[in-house]
């Protein structure tokens, strides 16, 4: 390893294992430097947008599944075992089908019907806030909502949200590629706790099918051939995560972003520029940090680098989205950037499947935030971000404001 590398190393180590207020300076230097580069962890790291579109909108030459089943940093446990189990981690024929069981969450038809649930939900949550001066935006807020939303379409017992949550809380800090074994051994407890509820509220619906998407997958599943109860956990328990990770983080980190760049009131004089804001702020601060791994079926050159078939390569997603070849002043949170392909859900086939509903939920909640806060703005408790290699996001958003406000009060504007 070359002094170069071995220093740029030691910035990558210390960005997945320190909170760092600011990762965009070292993403500069390795698009410029390394932008296909192989970390000592054994990966490699692709930071440039050029790049990474040529791997994400490539499904024939890289795939989720490593061709000598060798995953990225795989550690065994109960719950990465069903974990990648899931349908992103799949490839061509069998993704596809996998996918179509819970597709319908992806069609407009499905969002739209779920803009009366979003809105209630939402609603409820500032309920909970009414009166208050002052609280922690993301443990408060932001947590709460996507698991609600997800319990409620899956037609769970919001009584049992600590554990739904707790599930999609474990997962992250799993896939760290410097996890240790007592967070695999928390983790495998709190999901083998979470399955005996899940598996039971299943053997419910077998005896008394309700109109829920828990009824519709434990048919689906039981109608397959080869798959059991592991395929309905892993589909329930990624719904359960993916509805929660990015949704609680891009809440928080966005409205973290629009209060330190002042733009809560460019935001409440112009509601229409909603749907615009949270784009940029998907580009601005994606809470997934990178792609899964990808894996190459061949040989390829990637950014001068001779990357062999089967070695895995992330996708850093936050890197590219700050890529000036592609965006122009990309340090510069422009609520009115046009155009904007971020890649903050993916792209491609294994595009996020809850993009649409995630957007519905970002911009509802920061919609009513906008009616139900006057005068917002940060506490003077220290805002700090969370370390690691998986998830942007951050520890907490102290916020203030007069008093909130009860009962939602509708302004201008669409939630598209």
């Amino acid at each position: 390893m070359t002094a170069m590398d071995q220093s740029l190393d030691e910035g990558f180590l210390e960005l997945i294992s320190a909170s760092v207020e600011d990762p965009r300076p070292f993403y500069a230097r390795l698009r410029e430097q390394a932008p296909a580069f192989r970390t000592s962890l054994g990966f490699w790291y692709v930071t440039r947008y050029d790049l990474a579109m040529e791997i994400v909108r490539d499904p024939r030459g890289w795939v989720n599944s490593p061709p000598d089943g060798k995953r990225a940093h795989h550690r065994d446990g109960y719950a990465l075992d069903l974990w990648y189990r899931a349908f992103m981690y799949l490839d061509g024929p069998e993704h596809k089908h996998m996918r179509g069981l819970v597709g319908e969450l992806a069609t407009p038809r499905f969002v739209n019907a779920l803009r009366g649930a979003v809105g209630s939900a939402v609603s409820d949550q500032f309920d909970e806030l009414a009166g208050r001066e002052s609280f922690d935006f993301r443990h408060d807020f932001a947590e709460l909502l996507p698991t609600k939303v997800i319990m409620r379409i899956l037609g769970l017992d919001e009584a049992e949200l600590p554990r739904l949550l707790a599930v999609a809380q474990s997962i992250a800090s799993m896939l760290e590629p410097l996890v240790d074994d007592a967070t695999i051994e928390r983790g495998d407890a709190i999901w083998r706790g979470a399955a005996e509820f899940v598996l039971a509220t299943a053997d419910e619906r077998r005896r008394a099918p309700k109109a829920d998407l828990l009824t519709t997958l434990v048919r689906r599943v039981d109608a397959e051939d080869g798959l059991g109860d592991e395929d309905l956990l892993s589909l329930v328990f990624f719904l359960a995560v993916s509805g929660h990770e990015t949704t609680a983080n891009m809440l928080s980190n966005g409205l973290y972003h629009l209060l330190t760049h002042d733009l809560v009131g460019e935001l409440r004089a112009e509601p229409d520029l909603l749907s615009s804001a949270v784009e940029e702020l998907l580009r601005y601060e994606a809470p997934p940090r990178n792609s899964v791994a990808r894996y190459p079926l061949s040989d390829v050159v990637l950014g001068g680098e001779t990357i062999r078939r089967g070695e895995p390569v992330y996708v850093g997603y936050q890197a590219a989205n700050h890529d000036p070849a592609e965006f122009e002043d990309p340090l510069r949170l422009d609520l009115r950037r046009s155009p904007n392909r971020h890649v903050g859900f993916g792209i491609g086939v294994h595009h996020c499947l809850g993009a649409a509903l995630s957007r519905l939920e970002l911009t509802s909640a920061l919609r009513e935030l906008l009616v139900r806060c006057d005068d917002l703005g940060l506490g003077r408790e220290p805002v700090t971000w969370m370390p690691g290699f998986v998830i942007r996001g951050l520890n907490h958003v102290p916020v203030h404001s007069t008093p909130v406000r009860s009962g939602s009060s509708r302004i201008g504007g669409s939630d598209d």
